[in-house]
């Protein structure tokens, strides 16, 4: 892929609409160097459902990470690349292996942006970095998000977005525990898709079946 001069590897799909799903507690997506969670791991369905590359995800350190946002037609919506965090010297797996709620940063600047990204998007509707394994409310935990730098806190209740999500981690998913949420308090039209628990008592889906499409160099 040309984007960014190039160069780009997908490492991991996220694809809110393949009936799997992604929810945080889903470690063997999340964090295991062997097994797939669900996912496919054949690059001809890369594109078309839930995606991990073992090697890329466990083995590669990047030095950059671009996530594209697709439609369900598989048109790219928008995208954008960020720089990682020197000295480049831990996988995706190692971030995403951090402690829950750790806030771990993940990048340190925005490279360059492509269309433009929903308001609420939970990983491209800020410009500030991503982080891994975030608390972005009380009890409200992602395994990729965006946070301002150096928090360590929460941000309100009843707010969290991001990719890999588990709300109220308390509780067996009676908050949403989903592939992707963005931004919006209880998560009212918030949820992408269909890929989420369905005991949920709180957020209801905005009909957009998106994939979030993870890329390193």
């Amino acid at each position: 892929m040309s984007y960014d001069l190039g160069g780009w590897m997908l490492v991991m799909n996220i694809d809110t609409n393949d009936g799997n799903i992604l929810k945080y507690q889903n470690v063997d997506f999340w964090t295991s160097d062997t097994l797939l969670g669900g996912a496919s791991s054949t690059a001809t369905a890369m594109n078309a459902r839930d995606f991990k590359q073992l090697y890329l995800f466990s083995q590669f350190k990047p030095k950059q990470i671009l996530i594209k946002v697709n439609n369900d037609g598989g048109s790219t919506m928008y995208q954008r690349s960020w720089d990682m965090m020197a000295p480049y010297n831990r996988t995706l797996r190692d971030f995403f292996s951090s402690a829950l709620g750790s806030n771990t940063k993940m990048t340190t600047a925005v490279r360059t942006t492509q269309g433009t990204p929903l308001s609420n998007d939970p990983v491209i509707s800020s410009s500030y970095q991503l982080h891994a394994n975030t608390e972005t409310g009380y009890g409200d935990v992602n395994r990729l998000s965006f946070l301002p730098d150096g928090w360590t806190g929460v941000i309100a209740d009843n707010n969290g977005w991001g990719l890999g999500t588990w709300y109220d981690y308390s509780q067996p998913c009676t908050r949403p525990c989903a592939d992707a949420v963005g931004v919006g308090y209880l998560w009212s039209g918030a949820i992408f898709g269909s890929d989420y628990d369905p005991a949920a008592q709180y957020g209801s889906s905005n009909s957009l079946s998106y994939s979030f499409a993870i890329y390193v160099k």
